[in-house]
């Protein structure tokens, strides 16, 4: 069944009769216990003696708009949404974890609801929210457990065929999360292990070379706390696609602005990045402000088979004599061979240009 956001909320807003239907009038879990979720004789969802037949609506009985935990409708309503009102009702314990027969979301695929709790994660220890629930490891494994965040992503965005197309068009394509953050690969941001660069003058602190990140420290809701805001955390909904905390413009041609890469500059200083300062890169300043080209125009996010993360995006960056390359030749140095369509409409030529 297809439940559409709206009509979810209008279903509990509507809902206020019979022991099934009626929202929680406790202020904790425990307080009602068992039948938080389950009722014995008036269960809308035989199966599991759920309080209603589709899946979520159970969920926000606690966290709707009147139940005692935080709301997270209003995410699920925004323009970027893990879409848990698609192909809810086809999920079960004994499906394939990675290729279901049918694709779907659902709140059980990322939390359990009898072993969750509160207690809060980092980039190397797991959210309590998160316990008890299946992903696949770095190395390609189901695993029952997860010990790692990343572990429950690459559930969904490793090895599923279904997992979709890359929202930026690259010079080299991958689409598999857990291929991207390999360590083995030449250059990626440091979700599995500690990144490769030794020196990163545009980190903010207390970042170093040496520290660590999550998946939802870029993907999660752009009105969590984690954003700033008051609602909750996790890649539940945002403003910003694809389900990323905060901006991050895709597309070059758009004067600069440096909210327009928000993202980017929650850990990397604006201010060094826009400099003509050789403590960085010199020449982001000329391709940031200049050519108006974005971050994503060079670098891919996740990881890449080049240094610094260079991937470029073959919209903008077109070959030069069907070459396209990029080599490093030390810190802050490197040759292009390859064509730049800027912001202003200009083509520019690069055969292996020294910087």
């Amino acid at each position: 069944m297809r439940v559409l956001p709206e009509t979810m909320i209008s279903l509990l807003a509507n809902n206020k009769k019979g022991a099934a239907t009626s929202p929680l009038k406790v202020r904790t879990v425990s307080e009602a216990a068992c039948t938080s979720c389950h009722v014995s004789h008036t269960a809308g969802g035989k199966k599991q003696l759920v309080r209603f037949e589709q899946p979520e609506r159970n969920c926000v009985l606690c966290h709707g708009t009147e139940g005692p935990g935080q709301s997270v409708l209003a995410d699920f309503n925004k323009v970027s949404i893990h879409p848990i009102y698609v192909n809810a009702d086809s999920h079960t314990p004994e499906e394939n974890p990675v290729n279901p027969p049918l694709r779907h979301v659902t709140c059980v695929d990322c939390h359990n609801p009898h072993a969750a709790n509160q207690t809060p994660g980092s980039a190397t220890t797991l959210a309590g929210s998160l316990v008890g629930v299946t992903g696949v490891s770095a190395g390609g494994a189901v695993l029952h457990n997860v010990q790692h965040e990343y572990e429950l992503c690459f559930r969904c965005h490793g090895d599923s065929a279904a997992r979709g197309p890359a929202t930026v068009t690259r010079q080299a394509v991958e689409t598999n999360t857990r291929r991207q953050f390999n360590p083995a690969n030449v250059s990626f941001h440091p979700v599995e292990a500690i990144g490769k660069n030794t020196v990163s003058p545009s980190l903010l602190r207390p970042l170093t070379p040496s520290s660590r990140m999550a998946c939802t420290d870029c993907h999660n809701s752009d009105s969590g706390t984690k954003a700033g805001g008051s609602g909750a955390n996790g890649p539940h909904g945002s403003a910003y696609a694809p389900l990323l905390e905060r901006m991050l413009l895709l597309t070059d041609a758009t004067p600069y602005n440096a909210n327009n890469f928000a993202l980017c500059f929650k850990c990397h200083s604006s201010t060094v990045v826009d400099s003509s300062q050789n403590n960085s890169w010199a020449y982001h300043r000329q391709h940031l402000e200049q050519y108006r080209a974005a971050c994503t125009t060079c670098h891919d996010s996740h990881g890449a088979t080049q240094p610094h993360l260079i991937n470029f995006n073959t919209t903008y960056v077109l070959p030069y004599n069907g070459v396209i390359r990029y080599t490093s030749t030390g810190l802050n140095h490197g040759t292009c061979t390859l064509t730049c369509h800027d912001g202003s409409g200009q083509n520019h030529a690069h055969n292996a240009v020294s910087y």
